[in-house]
């Protein structure tokens, strides 16, 4: 379906699985970036199948917090999704 596809609260944690490091400035660094958002429920699409995930309109979509994380690559976990470069053209 169409909409701003979010978790709820119990579980933000597969959000995670959306995020990828990339190295910007090439200083060995990898950043990530996540939004935190606040929905209205009353915007809320039917999803076409069961899932975990609530499907929002975006006119019931606000932002509330970029989450923002550096890494160097000796801290990267197992299981990290990295891109090898940024195109913003994307």
């Amino acid at each position: 379906a169409p909409g701003v596809y979010v978790h709820k609260d119990g579980t933000s944690h597969k959000a995670e699985n959306y995020v990828r490091f990339v190295p910007l400035r090439g200083d060995g660094v990898f950043w990530a970036a996540k939004w935190e958002v606040r929905v209205n429920r009353a915007e809320a699409v039917k999803a076409p199948r069961q899932t975990d995930q609530w499907v929002q309109r975006a006119e019931g979509v606000r932002l509330a917090a970029l989450w923002i994380c550096g890494r160097a690559a000796s801290e990267m976990r197992e299981g990290d999704a990295v891109s090898r470069a940024w195109n913003p053209e994307l």
